[in-house]
């Protein structure tokens, strides 16, 4: 209701693709505490995202701040105020979407997802099983894709099937 008056407020389902596209900001409430796709899209789409901190495994792949923006899920009025600054504050904004951008291009697109799970299944087949951290997000993140792949969410738009199913060939 805060924003409304300032900025036209897109609350609900849609073409993501469009709409992110289209947008300034992205704000990704997650419904399970888990790192979800909005973090990516709206970052892959340019807009600046507005996160929770608290979601398991995005300060490994994002960095707060340079990538991307926290907020916190309980305090409406103060997210409300860090996007109105936001939205003021247009090159600042812009070079934190320009970062975010830059990461998930170079860095989490289904081929890099795809050629970390190659690599890890590789590794296992030859009895040797990742050690670090940062090997077994990516394995946990080849399973989740590969999950999706084989079993994709029914509630998903048929072009985004389409988009999928053509970047995982």
């Amino acid at each position: 209701e805060r924003l409304a008056p300032h900025a036209k407020v897109h609350v609900g389902p849609g073409d993501w693709q469009d709409i992110y596209s289209r947008s300034k900001i992205v704000i990704n409430v997650p419904v399970d505490g888990n790192i979800n796709m909005r973090i990516f899209e709206g970052m892959a789409c340019g807009s600046l995202v507005f996160s929770p901190r608290s979601i398991a495994g995005t300060s490994d792949l994002f960095e707060f701040g340079s990538d991307l923006k926290d907020y916190d899920p309980r305090d409406a009025a103060q997210t409300a105020t860090d996007v109105d600054r936001a939205l003021r504050n247009v090159s600042r904004s812009q070079e934190i979407a320009h970062n975010g951008f830059l990461k998930v291009t170079g860095n989490h697109l289904l081929a890099h997802r795809a050629r970390q799970l190659k690599l890890l299944l590789a590794q296992i087949m030859r009895g040797r099983l990742p050690k670090s951290p940062a090997a077994n997000r990516s394995l946990a993140m080849g399973r989740a894709l590969l999950s999706l792949a084989l079993d994709p969410p029914v509630v998903q738009t048929e072009g985004w099937r389409w988009w999928f199913d053509d970047r995982l060939e």
